[in-house]
Parts: structure tokens; sequence; C-alpha cells
């Protein structure tokens, strides 16, 4: 520890995390989440961070998942062709 700051954990999915800064710009983050996506089971994913909790705040996670994988296969695809 340094500066005798106290250190606070958090378990994973994490939703006890205070609000996030970054100093990369959102669209640079966004763009690499959708390969990412690709495969998973995105409603476990939602389900896992909004738990125990069933929500719209999960059905609106998903929802943004699934537009980030669906851009990323859009992408795929008109590469391809």
């Amino acid at each position: 520890m340094i500066d005798n700051t106290q250190w606070i954990d958090h378990d994973h999915p994490y939703c006890d995390l205070p609000e996030l800064k970054c100093h990369i710009p959102l669209p640079y983050v966004v763009v690499k989440a959708g390969p990412k996506c690709i495969g998973l089971d995105l409603d476990q994913i939602a389900f896992d961070y909004h738990h125990p909790k069933t929500s719209d705040s999960q059905r609106v996670l998903k929802g943004q998942l699934e537009l980030l994988r669906d851009r990323e296969l859009d992408l795929v695809a008109t590469t391809i062709i």
C-alpha cells in the first residue's frame, strides 16, 4: 500500500465499481468490443453483471452487446464480399 490508502476489493462481475474514467476516447474502446462478443452467451453476461436482480438493465446491456456483436459481424461479412 502506498500513502496509507485503504484497498477495496471488488468481486466479479464488478457491479459495485465506482464510475470509471478513461483517457481513451469511447469509440476506440467500443470498436474492439464487437469481436469479443462473437460466440459468447450474451444473456449470461447480462445476467451475471446485473445478478441477483433481473431488470430492464439486463435487457439494455444485452441489447448493447448485441449491437456491438452484430456490427462486427456486418463488418466481417462486407470485407469477405
